[in-house]
């Protein structure tokens, strides 16, 4: 402690823990003696892990970190710190960690600063270490670099490409320059087509390249599609039209072309992997695209080239661009085309892919968000109290994770509701979470087990089964005697194992965090840790609020202010007594961004104004997880 000026005396200690960066103190010996809550925070560990520990046993380096006398750059560092009393600065600095969940060895990278801490005599009598990730910056300026790189070499490639083509071309000098012309406007083209979202913005920039770089009076441009559920042909004409789609098995000229992957032999071309060039009509005497025989009313005496589109063993379909009679397409033209043809190839099979990977990712999420729905339930009717639950998914996960509620009867009739959170936002920590939760509520259901007594045997039970989690909850328990129900009065038992506090909501509006001085541990640290139990007494009409962690945390705000909030929050919304259901609804929405970053869980339980019977039938109930717009204030 310490008293400045004022008189005030500030708890220098709590002041340490509070800092919102990451600190770490070490003696000379480089034995851990404190840090404070944002280096646990950032490196996932507990203070007990790491205090009275030799700080490279607490943090091993991985056999990469180490230089090539094997030594520990990191180790060296605090020694030059401690040893010659300056402080040492690595603004940029990778070391690997151990993630206790996974096991494995993460490369992270660090801003550090290595201080030596002197005594009144100047002799060091401890080494401190100031912390900032710096990972996800790092990662982000390496992805721009390699995403620029990879950009230009796409476009060297298809420059190189087709010059390499125009070399081998032995045309005259005006012709030649001329090629050079069109090379360099095919160049942006094919840079276009690289940078291309959507098989419109291709079709867009094949009709540009028919019509500005190659003079053709029509383009066409083949891909694959799908109709009702069918594989088809999407054909969009070098006219201008909209874009239409025929049947994979259409014996369209262009779509016979896109099926073999080559186009027939005709003469006075290349060979049978070459355009078809041929004056009039197309593919034996019919028009390519449109399939009509000569004489038909189509255009007559004019020019083809019809090139396949593959790549590999794709046949992603096909290119067809027309000439008038007079205006015969050069050989530099055609070799210019097959060039542009292999770039379109290209970018359609990109295209397909990401297509394909967003379909999975659709499922992926479908297939999540079930298993989510499945594994939490519905909560049961009670004649003394309602319950509603909410669930929300983060915004930009596969809409699974580790939060999880319950509610149930236990055999003496003491309703129980229970909220959580295990470690991690996968679809392993919704495996996991969905094994800590049916544990938890065999062991509350089976028997009139106190809240702390739950907690405790499914601590114990996940050490037994070897489930290599760690998870936070609550668990409440709603119980009357004959005299607290006389009175209209109902206690509340309940036991937290490192989750956020709960919150009672008054019937005169008042709002009170329900917390105790010290919370226990997390399940899943020690098995056979105590575990502490309060017990309020409730009047009718209180409203009582269980909720995870992605309610009152962000990036911006520590936690303190998400508490904060949410209390501020429910005396306003609750003054207007609204119904339990529209509480909830507009607690989430005026709470929750846009964008959740993380899931949220709720359950809120109400006490009747007096007992009601327990309905016969539970009638439709909202999804648990449908969040509504908020309404009103």
């Amino acid at each position: 402690m310490s008293a400045p000026a004022g008189g005030q005396v500030l708890d220098v200690a709590h002041l340490f823990r509070a800092l919102p960066t990451a600190y770490l103190v070490v003696d000379p010996d480089l034995v851990i003696v404190e840090a404070n809550e944002a280096y646990l925070e950032l490196l996932g560990r507990e203070r007990g892990d790491l205090l009275g520990r030799w700080t490279f046993d607490a943090f091993p380096p991985a056999p990469d970190s180490l230089d090539d006398q094997g030594r520990n750059p990191l180790q060296l560092a605090f020694e030059e710190a401690r040893d010659s009393g300056r402080t040492v600065p690595l603004p940029l600095f990778e070391y690997a960690v151990r993630d206790l969940a996974t096991e494995q060895v993460l490369t992270r990278f660090w801003s550090l600063i290595i201080c030596p801490l002197t005594s009144p005599e100047g002799d060091v009598v401890a080494v401190l270490q100031r912390v900032e990730d710096v990972t996800d910056y790092v990662l982000e300026r390496r992805q721009a670099r390699a995403d620029v790189q990879l950009g230009r070499e796409r476009v060297q490639a298809v420059e190189g490409d087709l010059y390499r083509r125009m070399q081998e071309l032995q045309v005259a000098q005006g012709e030649r320059e001329r090629a050079v012309a069109q090379l360099a406007r095919l160049s942006e083209l094919a840079m276009a087509l690289a940078a291309a979202d959507t098989v419109a913005e291709v079709e867009r920039t094949v009709v540009r390249a028919g019509s500005q770089v190659l003079g053709a009076e029509s383009t066409t441009l083949v891909s694959r599609a799908e109709e009702a559920g069918r594989p088809a042909w999407r054909l969009s004409d070098g006219d201008g039209g909209s874009p239409g789609s025929v049947p994979h098995d259409s014996t369209l000229p262009v779509c016979e072309t896109a099926r073999a992957g080559r186009g027939p032999h005709r003469p006075g071309t290349s060979g049978p992997d070459g355009p078809t060039v041929r004056a009039v009509l197309g593919h034996d005497g019919r028009h390519p695209v449109t399939g009509s025989a000569e004489g038909s009313g189509d255009r007559e005496e004019s020019w083809w080239v019809v090139l396949p589109l593959t790549t590999g063993e794709q046949r992603l379909g096909c290119l067809a661009v027309s000439w008038s009679r007079d205006q015969r397409p050069s050989g530099v033209q055609e070799v210019l085309l097959q060039g542009f043809a292999a770039q379109c190839a290209q970018t359609l099979a990109r295209l397909g892919a990401r297509e394909v990977e967003r379909r999975d990712a659709a499922e992926h999420r479908r297939m999540s968000a079930a298993l989510q729905r499945a594994l939490l339930t519905s909560p049961p009717e009670s004649e003394h109290t309602q319950v509603v639950v909410r669930y929300q998914p983060a915004a930009t996960a596969a809409q699974v994770g580790g939060d999880w509620y319950d509610a149930f009867v236990q055999p003496g009739g003491a309703t129980v509701v229970v909220i959580g959170d295990v470690l991690g936002h996968d679809t392993f920590a919704a495996a996991t979470m969905g094994q800590v939760r049916t544990v938890l509520r065999t062991i509350g259901v089976l028997d009139d087990e106190s809240p702390a007594s739950v907690l405790t045997k499914t601590d114990r039970a996940m050490a037994h089964l070897q489930l290599g989690t760690t998870a936070t909850a609550i668990v409440a328990r709603l119980e009357q005697d004959p005299d607290e129900r006389r009175e209209g009065l109902t206690q509340l038992r309940w036991s937290n194992a490192g989750h956020p506090p709960a919150m009672l909501l008054h019937p005169d509006g008042t709002v009170e965090v329900v917390s105790t001085e010290h919370a226990d541990l997390l399940l899943g640290v020690v098995p056979d840790s105590a575990r502490q139990e309060t017990v309020h007494l409730l009047p009718r009409e209180a409203t009582l609020l269980l909720y995870t962690d992605g309610l009152v945390e962000r990036r911006d705000q520590d936690l303190q202010q998400g508490l904060e909030l949410l209390a501020q929050t429910l005396r306003e919304l609750g003054a207007d007594g609204p119904d339990l259901d529209t509480l909830v609804d507009r607690v989430l929405a005026r709470m929750l961004p846009p964008q959740p970053e993380d899931d949220v869980a709720v359950i809120a339980v109400r006490l009747h104004r007096q007992d009601r019977p327990r309905p016969a039938a539970a009638g439709p109930q909202r999804d648990p997880g449908d969040v509504p717009p908020e309404a009103g204030p």
